[in-house]
């Protein structure tokens, strides 16, 4: 049995953000800003990539499935040898693109992320 990520150190926000992006499953990537749709905090989209920017663990909560509201590669550190080892990645995990640095919007939506989110939160609920 795989040992549950402690983020009792980070703020709420910040826990959200890491909680979501860490059950977005490989093949797949989501958006900044819904991701902040999916806590609650609508136009939080930037405050989004500065919590991922800072990402303790990334083997655990993987960043690189989060893209622009377009499906640009953004993040990651924003250079040009960072975004490619974030295509490079996607890449090995299926994702197609539409050019050389957007991908093709076929994303964990807000009702994926919102469902699974509470499953995460109330299987890690007391008791359980």
């Amino acid at each position: 049995m795989e040992k549950q990520l402690d983020f009792t150190h980070l703020s709420n926000f910040a826990r959200q953000v890491y909680s979501i992006v860490a059950i977005i499953p490989a093949g797949r990537v989501t958006t900044y800003g819904s991701i902040a749709i999916a806590i609650g905090q609508k136009g939080a989209a930037r405050a989004v990539g500065q919590c991922l920017a800072a990402n303790p663990i990334p083997e655990k909560v993987p960043c690189h499935r989060v893209v622009g509201h377009d499906g640009q590669l953004t993040g990651f550190f924003s250079s040009a040898k960072r975004l490619d080892l974030k295509r490079e990645m996607l890449e090995r995990e299926g994702v197609g693109f539409k050019n050389p640095s957007g991908v093709k919007l076929q994303r964990v939506d807000e009702a994926y992320i919102i469902r699974d989110l509470k499953l995460l939160v109330n299987s890690s609920a007391p008791g359980k």
